[in-house]
């Protein structure tokens, strides 16, 4: 019995030793470790997550209030002036810059509740989908709607927003909508650490989530003869499943960048991540 016991805590030490030289010391990193597992947050990362998502709810709170309020302010004639669409099917939910508005905002909250509720099984959970929603969906679509956006509006403002909407909106609702978006979650990118998914999920998700859109776009343009965005008609129509496709593929490199920026600034804890190798807080 002596001899197992002593060969049993031989056998843990080599295994300790293991771990320790896969995973050397370094005064500079900010996590811990134990036993080749990196632990997710450090607690004044915690406090900072918390911080950072008590603000962004503020703030995606205000954007829609702010919306809302000039929206419902303008007079009938100005508001299906500026959202032709307003009062049809689907409304407002047909442009990518409403959705992305809600995705956020329905994002923050969730990480908000996730920060505040206590260690449990629910909590795990809420943290792992908030996870993946960041790094799948609210990062590459709120940088889709930027760079898209202005990409357009360079080559063909009157097709992405014309300048008849100059005198009915005010400036800052459209930088609410379309260039703070990005600064948003590249804030959360840079102080908040997300494990991140195997981009075969990711890669999944977007898909499917493209192929809904793209079907809900052609839908609306076979029953009312419009399509949604008015650049579209200027595109020869072979064409058009070619800008979808791209769509779906400026998402995925969104999501690299993402990843690229998130290492840039996490370091190995994202390769932990994607191989398994990060706790729960």
């Amino acid at each position: 019995r002596l001899l197992a016991l002593y060969n049993l805590v031989i056998m843990e030490s080599e295994d300790s030793q293991k771990a320790e030289n896969e995973y050397p010391e370094d005064e500079e990193v900010t996590f811990k470790k134990k036993r080749g597992k990196f632990s997710r947050r450090t607690q004044g990362e915690i406090a900072i997550g918390f911080v950072v998502h008590v603000i962004m709810l503020f703030y995606w709170v205000f954007v829609h209030v702010y919306d809302a309020t000039i929206v419902k302010g303008l007079s009938a004639d100005a508001r299906k002036a500026a959202f032709p669409t307003y009062e049809e099917f689907f409304g407002r939910w047909r442009h990518l810059t409403y959705i992305n508005m809600w995705s956020c905002l329905v994002y923050f909250f969730l990480a908000f509740f996730a920060d505040i509720i206590p260690r449990s099984s629910a909590k795990g959970l809420f943290q792992n989908v908030v996870d993946f929603m960041f790094a799948s969906v609210v990062f590459p679509l709120a940088l889709m709607v930027q760079v898209t956006f202005w990409g357009l509006y360079a080559i063909d403002r009157e097709g992405i927003h014309p300048t008849r909407l100059d005198g009915i909106l005010p400036p800052l609702l459209n930088h609410l909508w379309h260039s703070l978006v990005a600064v948003a979650v590249l804030i959360e990118l840079l102080l908040v650490f997300h494990p991140f998914p195997r981009t075969l999920r990711v890669a999944s998700t977007q898909f499917a989530l493209s192929i809904v859109y793209t079907v809900l776009i052609v839908y609306l343009r076979q029953t009312t003869g419009k399509w949604v965005y008015p650049f579209l008609g200027k595109i020869p129509p072979p064409l058009i499943p070619v800008f979808f496709a791209g769509g779906f593929v400026l998402t995925l490199v969104l999501f690299f960048i993402s990843k690229g920026l998130a290492y840039l600034r996490w370091g190995e804890r994202i390769t932990a991540s994607i191989k398994g190798e990060v706790k729960e807080d």
